[in-house]
């Protein structure tokens, strides 16, 4: 996984995968000027952590390079995920489709709804 530092949000849909939104980088201070201030990044970025044998997979990265206020699941593949503008009273919402992103997520989802139809 990337050296995430801060604000990122995961969440694990089944015991086979993680899903990992956003966080902050830490710039390498070689390319850091003296008088820049800022030494962390946030990323665009989401990964999906398979647990079988630990390994990483980059989704489709968010839109925009902005800090995530909160992410919720709306249990149909989908996130919300609200995003903090400094200029705004109310943060944006943004609407990212894990479904689209990432085939394997799909076929889980779709074996889940099977399962939940049959039951009732």
């Amino acid at each position: 996984m990337p050296q995430r530092i801060t604000n990122n949000f995961a969440f694990s849909f089944n015991e086979n995968y993680v899903v990992i939104f956003g966080g902050m980088l830490k710039k390498d201070e070689k390319f850091i000027p003296r008088e820049e201030q800022k030494v962390y990044e946030l990323q665009d970025r989401v990964h999906v952590l398979k647990t079988k044998n630990l390994t990483w997979k980059d989704l489709k990265p968010f839109p925009f390079k902005k800090k995530l206020g909160q992410v919720v699941y709306n249990n149909h593949g989908k996130f919300f995920c609200f995003v903090v503008e400094s200029n705004k009273e109310l943060p944006q919402l943004f609407v990212y489709d894990v479904r689209a992103s990432f085939p394997q997520f799909n076929k889980y989802w779709e074996h889940y709804i099977n399962q939940k139809q049959s039951m009732q």
